[in-house]
């Protein structure tokens, strides 16, 4: 058998399935965890691959768009909010990301529409879209919550237009996302993100690049 035969034989590939919401300030985090913790392993086993693929889920339903601070001020109280917010920002800040809380909150499907419509190209596509609409939302306080400043990002990452443009107005896209945003909830998820690593192994929440690289190991013996 040649070297290369025998190279990709042998090649590990790990998939990873994220369940997430474009408002859940912890799937940033738990991105980057991940991030961190994928480039470390990749480092000592230079044959791994790996491909990770986003899935939707709603944290609030119910989100009319709004002044983002306004529905946390309802949402959490004025107290608890004060406390919340300078703790998430520096959890955040020590993974790279300038949070912010400035904008608008909104109803999601839209944006997961557009990560779907992405996945249906790649996933490295998909993960580039769902990392700008994060950035966008956390950091820059935009509106990824209406279908012209999707398009905006969609057009700066280089999208066909006319396609995003039917993927976010079309009922199918809609549907879609509906039934995948149920079918997770009738898996029993009720937090984001949640993470399954190679249709076997599931982690909840955004855990440190170490739990990771636990479960990339277990997964490959």
């Amino acid at each position: 058998m040649s070297k290369a035969v025998t190279s990709i034989k042998n090649m590990t590939k790990i998939t990873i399935d994220i369940v997430s919401d474009t408002i859940c300030p912890w799937c940033f985090v738990g991105k980057r965890r991940l991030e961190s913790a994928i480039e470390e392993y990749k480092s000592l086993n230079p044959e791994a691959s790996f491909e990770v693929k986003w899935h939707p889920y709603y944290l609030d339903p119910t989100s009319k768009i709004q002044v983002k601070m306004d529905r946390y001020v309802q949402k959490f109280g004025q107290e608890r909010m004060e406390k919340m917010l300078p703790y998430m920002k520096n959890v955040a800040k020590q993974e790279g990301i300038n949070m912010e809380y400035n904008g608008p909150i909104g109803p999601t499907q839209l944006s997961h529409r557009l990560i779907n419509y992405a996945g249906s190209k790649s996933p490295e596509l998909q993960d580039r879209v769902v990392e700008r609409l994060f950035k966008e939302y956390f950091e820059i306080n935009g509106n990824i919550f209406e279908i012209d400043p999707l398009l905006k990002i969609s057009n700066e990452l280089g999208l066909d237009e006319k396609e995003v443009k039917s993927a976010l107005e079309g009922e199918e896209g809609s549907r879609e996302v509906d039934r995948e945003v149920h079918k997770n909830q009738q898996r029993g998820i009720t937090g984001v993100p949640f993470f399954t690593i190679n249709n076997r192994l599931h982690l909840s929440g955004a855990q440190e690049p170490s739990e990771f690289l636990r479960a990339f190991t277990r997964i490959t013996k």
